[in-house]
């Protein structure tokens, strides 16, 4: 079971890391948030399943910085992937 909404802010703005694991059509992908320099940075990795030891073969690498927890929030849940979908 993943983090409320409510679960997933207190986390990010106590200190502490959120992280999504996900696999979809032969992909699989991995989303991690976490406070930084007083705002929150995200990355978002994605590789084909079984390739993620390859950096070069990523069909997705980025890096977003935020200045409140509810900016990463909405973000992820913009993308498809709810509070629900992340884990402590």
């Amino acid at each position: 079971m993943g983090l409320s909404p409510d679960g997933f802010l207190r986390r990010l703005r106590s200190g502490k890391v959120v992280s999504c694991v996900y696999r979809a059509d032969k992909l699989a992908g991995l989303i991690t948030a976490w406070p930084h320099g007083g705002g929150f940075v995200l990355t978002w990795e994605e590789c084909r399943d079984s390739d993620q030891y390859n950096e070069h073969a990523y069909t997705r690498d980025e890096r977003h910085q935020f200045e409140t927890a509810e900016q990463v929030l909405e973000f992820v849940e913009q993308a498809g992937y709810p509070a629900e979908a992340f884990n402590p």
